[in-house]
C-alpha cells in the first residue's frame, strides 16, 4: 500500500448541504468512497485557511485514488489535490545514476 496525503475544498453545494444537515458525517462518507476503491482512510482533519480537509489515505496505487478524486469531482462535491509519500533516499540513489549518465549542454 501506498501512502497519499489528500488536500481539498468544498463547493458551495457542499457548504449548503453541510448547514442543511451539520450533524452529518462526512469523515464516514469519505471512508465509504475509499473503501470502494480497496482504499483507506487513516487520519482526516477540517482545516480552516485554503483547504477545508486534509486526508491520509493508504492506496494500492495512485490510480485507485485518483478514482475517487474524479467521483468526488463529478459529483460537484468540490475539489482535490493528490499528493504521494515518497522515499526520498531512493530517488536521490536514482537520481545519482541519472547524473552519472548525463551531459549538460555546454554553456556559452
Amino acid at each position: 500500500m501506498s501512502k497519499f496525503f489528500v488536500l481539498g475544498t468544498y463547493s458551495p453545494e457542499s457548504y449548503e448541504g453541510f448547514i442543511k444537515n451539520p450533524e452529518q458525517d462526512r469523515k464516514a462518507l469519505a471512508q465509504a468512497l475509499a473503501k470502494a476503491m480497496n482504499a483507506e482512510i487513516t487520519g482526516m482533519d477540517f482545516l480552516r485557511g485554503s483547504y477545508d480537509f486534509i486526508a491520509t489515505i493508504e492506496a494500492n496505487n495512485f490510480e485507485d485514488l485518483a478514482a475517487v478524486k474524479l467521483t468526488f469531482e463529478a459529483t460537484r462535491a468540490g475539489k482535490m489535490t493528490i499528493l504521494e509519500s515518497v522515499d526520498i533516499n531512493e530517488i536521490a540513489k536514482k537520481a545519482g545514476t541519472a547524473m552519472s549518465n548525463y551531459v549538460p549542454p555546454a554553456s556559452n
